[in-house]
């Protein structure tokens, strides 16, 4: 009994501890007497962006100021091994997946990573002397042209596509050079060619026969781009100028590109809706960019830049591109950097600590920027490497070709998909790839 009563005298004394530790009751206070705000509830992920080689594993790790944490139970096309507060990561099909980790308690809170796996593989035409990747499609068909080593036709480019399994050749009938420059969805392959009395002709390919495509009264012709809708970009010249116009060709009317009292209008991209983006020369010979909606004509020119080029434009209307500014010692030099251009204002996009030159590749259709950057070296040359931008996110993640000894990764370009191509160097010399 005595035991007992010792026990309860005890749980009382400490209820009465508690209640002057406290102030008596109520909310919780510091020393001070003052309320103590409950702690935020927070959780993160790292990496939040990253671009993976297919089969790579990666480590997730989640980060949470209250409990554990819920991984995903099933990613298709990948596999997560979860422990704790990390997961491992590793797929073998290329593509962008989203990764969401939940705490425990409080489901209502989630962060989320998106990692991006491409397979990364080299492109050489057999037997080539050189081969030139122009782009990759979204079914993963690659496009360029490549040059003889050897024979009556060494030197001069031939077109081919290549889809993963084989390479086959596109050479315009009686042709001197073809020059494949895109595939539209139905596989139709369109370019230009040269004939031999070498005038310049733009091209259609349906993989039985080949037309060409010629602006009217034209004594040259140039395939520059194609549409999702199919509508053909492209430059022509007449007889009364030695200067080139742009056109748009939706397969029955030729539609004349020509930016007002400009020399020259050379587009170059044309996006889903039609809108285009290109380069005019005024009446002084400076270069500059233009968007053109159908109706009417946008300079795109960054402000006290020495030349500007518009890459693309994403579904908000917003332009990407690239600009010179003033750094150099000549008119005509001068360091390169990104910009997007939202229709008032121009803000610059710049990759953090690079060594002078950012510049803007391209854009897909999630939003995603895609560009290159340069980084001093020890021995005071620079080094090119790429990067994807979520811009609305305000991520940069750097892109290396997968392996040791590589010092340069120059991207060249970026399809709707995010899949993309250029060139990277070793000790061996420079080669080109696809990342798909």
């Amino acid at each position: 009994m005595k035991h007992i009563q010792a026990v309860l005298f005890s749980v009382m004394f400490a209820a009465m501890l508690a209640l002057v530790g406290c102030g008596g009751g109520g909310g919780s206070h510091d020393s001070d007497g003052g309320d103590v705000t409950p702690p935020v509830f927070s959780i993160a992920i790292a990496p939040q962006t990253v671009v993976i080689q297919t089969g790579e594993t990666l480590t997730l790790e989640a980060t949470v100021n209250q409990g554990g944490v819920t991984w995903p139970a099933v990613v298709q096309n990948a596999t997560l091994t979860p422990s704790g507060n990390t997961v491992t990561f590793t797929t073998n099909t290329s593509g962008t997946y989203t990764i969401t980790v939940t705490a425990d308690n409080d489901p209502g809170q989630t962060a989320t990573a998106t990692i991006m796996a491409y397979r990364f593989t080299d492109i050489a035409y057999p037997g080539a002397d050189n081969t030139y990747v122009i782009g990759i499609d979204t079914s993963g068909r690659v496009f360029g042209s490549y040059q003889d080593a050897s024979g009556a036709n060494s030197g001069y480019s031939h077109g081919f596509v290549y889809d993963g399994a084989s390479y086959t050749p596109i050479v315009y009938p009686n042709a001197i050079n073809t020059d494949v420059i895109d595939i539209d969805a139905s596989g139709q392959v369109f370019g230009s060619y040269r004939d031999a009395s070498g005038q310049y002709h733009g091209f259609m390919y349906d993989g039985t026969t080949y037309a060409s495509i010629d602006y009217p009264n034209a004594i040259e012709t140039h395939v520059i781009d194609i549409n999702a809708s199919g509508r053909v970009l492209g430059s022509y010249r007449d007889a009364s100028s030695q200067y080139h116009h742009g056109f748009m060709y939706d397969g029955v009317t030729y539609i004349p590109i020509v930016y007002p009292n400009a020399i020259s209008t050379s587009p170059t991209d044309i996006d889903a809706s039609g809108r285009v983006l290109g380069q005019y020369r005024d009446a002084s010979g400076q270069f500059h960019s233009f968007m053109y909606d159908g109706a009417t004509y946008t300079p795109i020119v960054y402000p006290n830049a020495i030349a500007t080029f518009a890459t693309g434009i994403d579904t908000l209307g917003r332009v990407f591109g690239s600009y010179r500014d003033t750094s150099g010692a000549s008119t005509n030099s001068g360091d390169w950097h990104g910009f997007v251009y939202d229709g008032t204002t121009y803000s610059p996009i710049v990759y953090p600590n690079a060594s002078g030159e950012t510049e803007i590749v391209g854009i897909d259709a999630a939003g995603r920027i895609f560009g290159i950057y340069l980084m001093s070296t020890t021995d005071g040359s620079f080094n090119e490497h790429s990067f994807v931008y979520e811009y609305d996110g305000a991520a940069y993640t750097a892109i290396d070709y997968p392996g040791s000894g590589i010092t340069d990764t120059d991207m060249k370009g970026v399809n709707a998909l995010g899949q993309f191509f250029g060139m990277y160097s070793d000790a061996t010399g420079i080669h080109l790839f696809v990342a798909h």
